[in-house]
């Protein structure tokens, strides 16, 4: 399922879609936006809520918001390298050239990718920022791959751990786990990461056990519109509209190679 939004409400539409399932959550988040929505909705999550976070981005540090609570107010972030993951550190390019290229099965869907690249990119460029370029945004998180993995493992068996509840407060043994990724369609990073992202924890979940086929994925995006529309952000939304399309068509769920 794919949720458009262009408002505030982002928020306060996801909590309350989650919190009124029998079920464990979640949250993917992708870029920019997708983590400062993500880190807002941890806010406003109780501790004992089943939910799991996992944000990547290229930027050094996840986004913080203030929670209130009794006496003031609580800083609220994403642990750094437990539920905030850093993609694109130190990036060498032609290193990461070469090993796609060992990839054969992968060789075809990322020959965008590698055809795409410029020379000139390094581990600088990414530091500042992708600004809106989605194949910067793609390398980052194929050259970070084995590390987003590991984290999204660590996530799912955090989540598993927990004692989900229904309504009644009675515990739910074995509860689905839905997936929810949050991002914007506008940015490089979001848009080059929410279709990898889903197929790398579908992919995981499967391995683990996790029954993936009695979850459900949903994708809360950002459209252009929210932001100064430029060509290269309306250009990112379509393209990645177009992939979670093509892919659909084809009878392909989600898809991580």
């Amino acid at each position: 399922m794919v949720t458009m939004t262009k408002n505030d409400d982002m928020v306060s539409e996801i909590g309350v879609d989650v919190t009124l399932q029998p079920v464990k959550t979640f949250f993917v988040c992708c870029g920019g936006t997708g983590n400062e929505v993500g880190v807002n909705v941890k806010a406003i999550m109780h501790q004992n809520d089943p939910v799991a976070f996992v944000g990547i981005d290229v930027m050094p540090s996840a986004p913080t918001v203030m929670k209130p609570v009794n006496a003031g107010s609580q800083a609220v972030s994403f642990q750094p390298g437990i539920e905030y993951i850093r993609i694109g550190v130190d990036m060498d390019l032609p290193r990461l050239r070469a090993e796609l290229r060992t990839h054969r099965q992968r060789r075809q869907h990322l020959a965008w990718l590698l055809d795409g690249l410029s020379t000139s990119i390094t581990a600088q460029s990414v530091e500042a920022g992708t600004k809106a370029r989605r194949r910067l945004a793609a390398a980052a998180l194929e050259w970070s791959r084995t590390e987003v993995e590991r984290g999204v493992e660590r996530a799912l068996r955090r989540l598993n751990d927990i004692r989900a509840k229904d309504r009644s407060g009675r515990v739910v043994e074995n509860a689905p786990i839905n997936v929810v990724v949050i991002a914007s369609l506008a940015g490089g990073v979001g848009s080059a990461t929410v279709f990898p992202m889903a197929g790398i924890v579908k992919s995981t979940m499967d391995r683990l056990g996790a029954a993936a086929h009695r979850s459900m994925f949903t994708l809360f995006a950002v459209g252009a519109d929210a932001f100064n529309e430029t060509q290269l952000r309306l250009a990112n939304e379509f393209e990645t509209l177009a992939d979670i399309e093509a892919a659909q068509r084809k009878g392909v769920v989600l898809c991580d190679d």
